[in-house]
């Protein structure tokens, strides 16, 4: 061999080395719904094998994880969304598996109003319109955006007014 270490071989390729020990129902890889790096054979995407200063043996800690294949300037802008302080993205993605697209932890829908209460100053915010059957993230972008109230940046004028009568019927 030349004086050269021996090539290490693994027993297993990809992740099935790794499902010997972590069952897949148990990180959530049974989910309808299942993490492009974990479904494709990469669990060494996020995870060192060998040692790590962070959980899970994680290659970094929290959101840095994320930025390592998500553009962190998405995540960056001037108005960021307030729920990424706290836990990051765990605080509404689950890392490996869902049951909801996106990897959400809930329903679009149900997961927002788990912080943001249907209250009067909610309706006010959106012009006193019933926003029950519409979907947060067709307005609002969940993560950053350049515009206040985390509106997505091209935004119709009458919504962005809170003026939902100028082209629908008021319930």
């Amino acid at each position: 061999r030349h004086g050269l270490v021996t090539k290490l071989v693994l027993k297993m390729d990809g992740n099935d080395l790794c499902f010997t020990c972590h069952a897949k129902e148990t990180i959530g890889l049974n989910k309808a719904h299942v993490h492009t790096a974990a479904s494709s054979g990469g669990c060494v995407s996020c995870h060192n094998p060998h040692a790590s200063q962070a959980s899970h043996l994680l290659k970094a800690e929290g959101a840095e994880g994320c930025f390592q294949c998500h553009a962190k300037a998405d995540y960056e802008q001037p108005v960021v969304h307030a729920a990424l302080q706290g836990a990051g993205c765990a605080t509404c993605h689950a890392s490996h598996g869902a049951d909801q697209p996106n990897l959400l932890v809930n329903e679009e829908k149900a997961l927002c109003l788990g912080c943001h209460a249907p209250d009067a100053a909610f309706k006010g915010a959106h012009g006193g319109y019933p926003v029950d059957g519409v979907s947060c993230s067709a307005c609002h972008n969940p993560h950053s955006s350049t515009q206040a109230k985390l509106l997505k940046s091209s935004v119709h004028a009458p919504l962005a007014g809170a003026q939902c009568e100028t082209c629908h019927a008021a319930p």
